[in-house]
């Protein structure tokens, strides 16, 4: 707000929370006497409220409820488009989209996977998300891209699975798991089906397990829903990838491997010890930076 207003208020095109952000401009706007922000000395009245201040919103955001917030701009304080002056093409294209995706109606079946999601994280991890935290999750960057668009194809319900075969001829039997007897959607095949029920563990993790996590969920999810339509993840045109550097392939596998002790000093340079490393030979690994 003291350093960023000025070119947020060129359209508030692309800001974060920009609806509070606004309504938080506009009310400073609508005060008749100037405002002033300060940095509040440490140990005065003004640092305690500071810390107060933050614990109550911690606290409010970290339960299962959450209380509508009314985010009503007082007449006469918004400004309503974008000025001419001092902005680029592609901020007038991004409010133009920001418009465009005001005016969609939402998909049921997406609002319907997005309150899925949203309980499923306040029962397990006890805190609130928004649509736009769980749609920025997707575009992780341990996530390749294919496992990205299995992804959102997932949370808008676009699988050609379950009930989208109930209204085409002759294909009404692939709606039905064939061996439970129910529609096949997409939670059959991953979790109700007799397959792996994925879970994290509890606790604050490290950074290397999260990562494996999130590697070892959508690359199961992508593999999984792949040979449920007998089709083969073809790797022939992608051999020989470059490698992870050797820190973060440690940091990601470590405590995760079988009698982890008792492993080569460099294990990382023996084959069998990482599934899809065993055909590289030692060039290849010295050309990835191992060893």
């Amino acid at each position: 707000m003291t350093k960023k207003l000025v070119k947020w208020r060129k359209g508030w095109v692309g800001v974060h929370h920009g609806n509070i952000l606004k309504c938080l401009a506009a009310e400073l706007k609508a005060r008749k006497t100037s405002t002033t922000f300060v940095v509040a000395p440490q140990g005065s009245t003004a640092q305690t409220m500071y810390r107060e201040a933050t614990r109550t919103a911690k606290t409010a955001t970290s339960g299962n409820r959450f209380r509508a917030v009314t985010l009503d701009i007082p007449a006469g304080t918004a400004l309503v488009g974008i000025p001419l002056q001092g902005n680029r093409q592609n901020t007038f294209y991004r409010g133009i989209r920001e418009v465009k995706t005001q005016k969609l109606k939402d998909r049921p079946s997406t609002i319907n996977k997005l309150a899925i999601v949203k309980e499923c994280i306040a029962i397990l991890q006890g805190r609130i998300v928004t649509d736009e935290d769980i749609w920025c999750s997707l575009r992780n960057k341990d996530f390749q891209p294919r496992v990205i668009q299995f992804l959102w194809k997932s949370m808008h319900n676009a699988h050609r699975i379950g009930s989208y075969w109930k209204n085409i001829p002759d294909c009404e039997d692939r709606a039905t798991c064939q061996k439970c007897g129910v529609t096949e959607d997409l939670e059959h095949i991953l979790i109700r089906c007799g397959l792996m029920d994925f879970r994290g563990g509890s606790g604050k993790q490290k950074h290397g397990t999260r990562r494996l996590y999130r590697i070892l969920i959508s690359k199961s999810a992508y593999t999984i829903r792949k040979l449920r339509n007998e089709r083969v993840i073809s790797r022939s045109a992608k051999r020989h990838r470059p490698c992870l550097q050797p820190a973060l392939a440690i940091d990601t596998w470590s405590k995760t491997l079988d009698d982890e002790d008792n492993l080569p000093t460099n294990w990382l340079r023996e084959p069998k010890v990482l599934v899809g490393r065993k055909d590289l030979n030692q060039d290849q690994l010295h050309s990835c930076g191992v060893g």
